[in-house]
């Protein structure tokens, strides 16, 4: 339902979805460069579907078999805005992938001029948010709370390594294994 309303919005000439007050189940939602997906706040969840691994849709469409949720329809992002809406992980549902990449609840690599702002993301069996290699993003108010299945990996509840221009405000790290990760970057702002 995601996709189709993604791409009906894309049809039409607009740039954003604005979801209402309410509990979304979905295995994957792609946002495309140059959109907006808006919430509610708290009241709008993203919810993983429990055990999220199917391989294709029901219409056609394969599916990756991996546990990123929320992330880019395309290889590099711009101008993406996600804010006022929380991410579930439905850790307790959920499986952990081998690939420490297919781990991360939100995945935006190599985005550039986006803004990220009053997202709450929770229970995650693996890692938090991953915008690595990414220019001129902005994380603000948000929360990053309870993620990983196990302490025996590290899990960590962001990862911007090799970013540039990047500002980090207001936000909440809490219950990762793992530390915030913004080495080898420039311009940083936390």
């Amino acid at each position: 339902a995601f996709k189709v309303a993604v791409e009906a919005a894309v049809q039409n000439n607009l740039t954003y979805i604005s979801l209402p007050s309410g509990v979304f189940l979905t295995n994957e939602l792609l946002i495309p460069s140059g959109f907006t997906l808006r919430g509610n706040g708290k009241n709008t969840v993203i919810k993983t579907q429990y055990f999220a691994n199917d391989e294709t849709d029901g219409d056609g469409n394969s599916l990756s078999f991996d546990g990123n949720v929320v992330g880019l329809g395309t290889t590099s992002g711009r101008d993406i805005t996600v804010y006022d809406l929380t991410i579930d992980g439905n850790s307790e549902n959920n499986i952990l992938f081998s690939d420490e990449l297919d781990n991360y609840i939100m995945y935006f690599p190599e985005t550039s001029s986006s803004l990220f702002r009053g997202i709450e993301i929770r229970n995650t069996p693996g890692s938090g948010f991953y915008v690595q290699n990414s220019s001129r993003v902005s994380i603000e108010n948000s929360t990053f709370v309870d993620g990983g299945l196990t302490d025996r990996y590290t899990f960590t509840p962001l990862n911007a390594q090799e970013s540039t221009t990047l500002r980090i405000n207001d936000c909440l790290f809490e219950n990762f294994s793992g530390p915030v990760d913004v080495s080898v970057t420039s311009v940083v702002s936390t």
